[in-house]
């Protein structure tokens, strides 16, 4: 199960489960994640969540649906992912499901009893509650040893996990307070992890926990009941401690710990992993008639060395979990579609409904548009995205290694195969092969590769064996297929298996709308990567973007920004911090007009610029930064009119 926390803000610390299903966030009555914030539009977003994944779709919002700061249209989320609706943020959160552990003995006639219910969820005896279940003295400790290794086989949060161990050890000795102390490495001190305590009756018999001592994930805001003279001498021994009368005990000396905390028979346990000292488990009682036996110290010290292997694989498991979610954040920032503008509008939405089948896809665009982008979303919005996504570049491999490359080899196959090799699609059973600029691939390699489209399967250079393999397959190119299918160079067969799905990207030019939110991506995650604060975008420098015909696409556009960043931009991007070529709008001479008069040349520019804002005339006098009047002459010297389709914008 996922939760959904939001951060800050007048709705601040609301939680909401997300259990698999879709959940729409808005502010309207009867939305699923009701945030009632004026930035929040009524029907905002869609989160999808299944078993293994989470999607966000933005519903055409007002302010838009970040994440991680990126505006997306839609996006894969994790763990730890930041979502912001309007100026709502909000917090993936991934919810373990609980461990349980149920223990059921039928009493036997006679023995002791022992009544209680268990420390780690559900009660002992499956259900039933308080039920006298007798046990001898060494199953009753056995019993609790197997509680305490459920709980941490299922418990993978510290704080959850070291309050259960001490809740755990209350059952089985006298103890009256009880303190689990991790070691702070960089700063050399013990700090306190979990505590535990004990109120006592008026007989001096155990009633009842003391309702004022923390619990599970909580950490006591006073200073525990330890002695750091006890302390010391555990890990001097290296093994569990036992004293009897801690005040007369000639092994601690003059220790004003013990008797400012009344400390009177103790155990402590050092924590150790390989030698390592990971932390220290405190018990004590401070009346005599409660003294620990010496089996009391061989049960906390059997339970001792569990808890120090959990404390290592729990802190092994967050270090990973947050490696984790930065590298998801680092990749899906790769893999995210950026653009408002209506084309990618209607590339991102063909993009959700093919990623949720198996069907071959053929990219096409032009250099730059980000064809591998697209590839990658499809995987990771789709039923693969836990398996691998394998890139094949044809152009970047020789002829005569790429079937090698695609299908592997048998050992002497040829010159140089000293050894067996794994090809790129048997390593990406049950995931994606993309083989980019596959209009490159030699007429032989392209036969096998729509033999494994027909059939599923291949055989390995130089074998004889047919190797079955489940991939879906993912091919982009720049090239004009139609024309390689004139001349020969490209299978018609092998064309129409691919083209089931084809999605074209449109290149940067028609799709200036795009700029500064790509501008906006580009130099977040360029920052980021340097260690750095990203620049706000100066107007006249986004004129200047938006005004450049970008030959080599979104690709020249990030490199353009990286350049920027690398030569030392400030806190802002302006006009001279980028390339010459950018700044003076350079067209290439073919591109030149018939009709060069300087007239001529106003009316194509006015034009241009009107279709940009969508004739949104107030909009496109500020750009030309001309008065609204001059404008409307303009217009009306010239004869332009608005599309057909569309209503002139005010």
């Amino acid at each position: 199960m996922h939760r959904l926390i939001v951060v800050g803000g007048p709705e601040g610390g609301k939680v909401f489960d997300l259990r698999p299903g879709q959940y729409v966030v808005g502010r309207a009555p009867g939305v699923d994640v009701l945030l009632a914030e004026e930035s929040v539009s009524r029907r905002h977003a869609l989160i999808t969540v299944a078993e293994d994944a989470v999607t966000v779709l933005d519903l055409d919002s007002h302010n838009g649906t970040r994440v991680n700061g990126q505006l997306v249209k839609m996006a894969p989320v994790g763990e730890g992912d930041e979502l912001r609706f309007g100026s709502i943020h909000t917090m993936l959160e991934r919810v373990p499901a609980p461990a349980t552990a149920t223990v059921w003995v039928e009493p036997p006639e006679g023995d002791i009893l022992l009544s209680r219910t268990a420390a780690f969820g559900a009660p002992l005896g499956g259900g039933k509650q308080n039920v006298p279940v007798p046990l001898p003295e060494d199953a009753r400790r056995l019993a609790i040893l197997y509680e305490v290794g459920t709980a941490i086989a299922g418990t993978v949060e510290l704080p959850e996990l070291l309050q259960r161990v001490l809740a755990a050890i209350f059952d089985a000795v006298p103890a009256e307070r009880g303190a689990i102390l991790l070691w702070d490495d960089v700063e050399g001190q013990w700090r306190p992890a979990a505590t535990h305590a004990r109120c006592r009756g008026t007989a001096g018999l155990p009633s009842r926990e003391c309702s004022g001592e923390p619990t599970a994930g909580q950490a006591s805001s006073a200073t525990p009941a330890v002695s750091r003279a006890i302390i010391e001498r555990a890990f001097e021994a290296r093994r569990p401690l036992l004293s009897g009368d801690a005040s007369a005990d000639a092994r601690f000396g003059a220790s004003d710990s013990i008797a400012a905390h009344a400390i009177r028979s103790t155990i402590c346990c050092p924590l150790m992993v390989r030698d390592e000292r990971v932390g220290v488990l405190h018990l004590d009682t401070a009346r005599a008639t409660d003294a620990f036996s010496e089996d009391d110290v061989r049960l906390v010290g059997a339970i001792a060395n569990q808890a120090a292997i959990a404390i290592a694989n729990a802190r092994l498991h967050d270090a990973l979990r947050q490696e984790n979610v930065q590298l998801r954040r680092a990749l899906g920032s790769r893999r995210c579609i950026v653009g408002t503008s209506p084309a990618m509008r209607e590339l991102m939405n063909l993009v959700q409904r093919v990623s949720q089948t198996d069907a071959t896809v053929l990219v096409r665009g032009e250099s730059g548009t980000g064809k591998e982008v697209v590839a990658g979303a499809l995987h990771a919005l789709g039923p693969r995205r836990a398996r691998p996504f394998v890139c094949v570049n044809c152009a970047a491999v020789p002829e005569t290694l790429l079937e090698s490359e695609l299908f592997g080899h048998e050992k002497g196959a040829f010159t140089g195969a000293v050894e067996r090799r794994i090809g790129r699609f048997e390593q990406a059973s049950g995931g994606t092969v993309f083989l980019d600029e596959v209009a490159e691939m030699p007429p032989s390699t392209q036969a096998k590769v729509l033999r494994v489209l027909q059939e599923r399967e291949f055989q390995r250079v130089g074998g004889s064996r047919s190797i079955r393999v489940d991939v879906r397959l993912i091919a982009s190119t720049n090239r004009d297929l139609e024309a390689a299918l004139v001349s020969g160079d490209f299978r018609q067969d092998l064309y129409y298996r691919l083209k089931v799905i084809e999605i074209i990207l449109p290149p940067l030019r028609e799709r200036r709308e795009d700029i500064a939110p790509l501008c906006e991506h580009f130099l977040g995650e360029l920052a980021r990567d340097m260690g750095r604060q990203a620049p706000a975008v100066d107007a006249a420098a986004l004129r200047l973007l938006e005004g450049y015909a970008w030959p080599g696409n979104v690709r020249e556009l990030r490199n353009v920004l990286e350049r920027a960043l690398v030569l030392g931009v400030g806190e802002r991007l302006l006009p001279r911090h980028l390339p010459r070529e950018v700044r003076r709008g350079i067209v290439a001479r073919e591109d030149l007009p018939d009709d060069l008069a300087l007239s001529a040349a106003e009316r194509r520019h006015v034009a241009a610029v009107l279709a940009f804002t969508n004739w949104n005339k107030t909009r496109a006098a500020s750009l030309l930064r001309i008065s609204r009047p001059r404008l409307d002459r303009k217009v009306r010297d010239y004869g332009l009119r608005p599309p057909a389709r569309g209503g002139r914008g005010e």
